[in-house]
C-alpha cells in the first residue's frame, strides 16, 4: 500500500505546478483519507493497544521489584518511672521507628506459560498490524473508486449538457423548417421527443454526480475540487496463477488469519 502511495504522490508531483494549484490529485485524495478516516484511526487504535499488551507480557519475564517503607511516632507518659543502667523504665516520651523493604523478584520456571504469553501477544499485535494493513488497502480502493466515479459522473454530465444544446437547436431548425414546410409536424413532434429524452438523461446524469460527489466527500473528508487525471493503474500479474500467489502471500485477511490462529495455539500453552 505504503509503494502504491508513493507512486501516486510522485505522479502528483510530476505534474505542472498549475495544475497542481487548482486541481486535486489522486495523491491527495489519498493523504487526505489517511490522515482523517475514521476506521483507519480506529484500527491504528488497536495496533497500539497490541503493542501495549506485548510489553506487558515480555514484563512478566523480566525480575520486579518492590519497595516498601514505614514510619510511625507515639509518645508515652506514665507517672513514676524506675532508673536502670539501661535508661528510665517503663520508657515515656516520644518514639519514632522507621521501617524500610527492598523485595526482588524473578521467576526461574512456571511451566512455559509467561512464554506462551508473550508469543500469543506478539502473534496479536502480527495480526493488529495485518488488520490495519487490510483497511489501508480497502480504504485505497475506496478513495480511487470514489475519484473515478466524481470524474466520470463530471464527463458525463458535460456530455448530457452538449447532447441538451445540441438537440434544442435540431428542434428550432426542425420547427423552422416546418415553417418554411419542408417537414411535417410529426418531424418537429419526434426532435422535442428527443429533446426531452435527453433533458431527462441530464438531470439524471446530475443527480448520479451529486451522489457521487457526496460519496467522495464521505470517504476522503472534504468535497471534491477540480479532480486531475489520474495516474496510470499498476501493472497487473502476468497470469492468474501469478495473482494467486502473490494473494496468498501478501493478503492482509489471510496474514490476519494465520497470527490470530498462532495466538490462538499459544493460547493452549498459556
Amino acid at each position: 500500500m505504503r509503494s502504491l502511495l508513493a507512486a501516486l504522490l510522485l505522479a502528483s508531483i510530476a505534474s505542472p505546478a498549475m495544475a497542481q494549484a487548482i486541481r486535486d490529485t489522486l495523491a491527495d485524495a489519498v493523504a487526505s483519507a489517511i490522515d482523517s478516516n475514521p476506521t483507519l484511526m480506529a484500527e491504528r487504535k488497536t495496533r497500539a493497544v497490541a503493542d501495549k499488551t506485548l510489553e506487558q507480557a515480555k514484563a512478566q519475564l523480566r525480575p520486579q521489584v518492590g519497595l516498601s517503607g514505614n514510619f510511625g511516632t507515639q509518645y508515652l507518659e506514665f507517672g513514676r518511672t524506675f532508673s536502670t543502667p539501661s535508661g528510665n523504665f517503663p520508657l515515656h516520651g516520644r518514639q519514632e521507628r522507621a521501617t524500610v523493604g527492598l523485595e526482588a523478584r524473578q521467576t526461574i520456571f512456571n511451566g512455559g506459560a509467561l512464554n506462551a504469553q508473550r508469543d500469543q501477544a506478539r502473534a496479536g499485535v502480527d495480526a493488529a498490524q495485518a488488520q490495519l494493513i487490510g483497511a489501508e488497502q480497502e480504504l485505497m480502493l475506496a478513495v480511487v473508486t470514489a475519484f473515478v466515479d466524481v470524474r466520470r459522473a463530471e464527463e458525463e454530465v458535460s456530455i448530457r449538457e452538449t447532447n441538451v444544446s445540441s438537440l434544442k437547436q435540431q428542434v428550432q431548425a426542425a420547427k423552422d423548417r416546418f415553417d418554411a414546410g419542408d417537414v411535417t409536424r410529426t418531424d418537429v413532434a419526434q426532435a422535442e421527443a428527443r429533446q426531452a429524452g435527453a433533458e431527462s438523461d441530464f438531470a439524471a446524469s446530475k443527480a448520479e454526480r451529486a451522489a457521487a460527489r457526496a460519496t467522495y466527500e464521505q470517504i476522503i473528508g472534504r468535497p471534491p475540487i477540480q479532480l486531475a487525471e489520474p495516474p496510470p493503474a499498476p501493472q497487473l500479474p502476468g497470469t492468474v496463477d501469478e495473482a494467486i500467489s502473490i494473494a496468498r502471500g501478501s493478503n492482509p485477511a489471510l496474514a490476519a488469519a494465520r497470527a490470530q490462529e498462532t495466538a490462538a495455539e499459544k493460547g493452549i500453552g498459556v
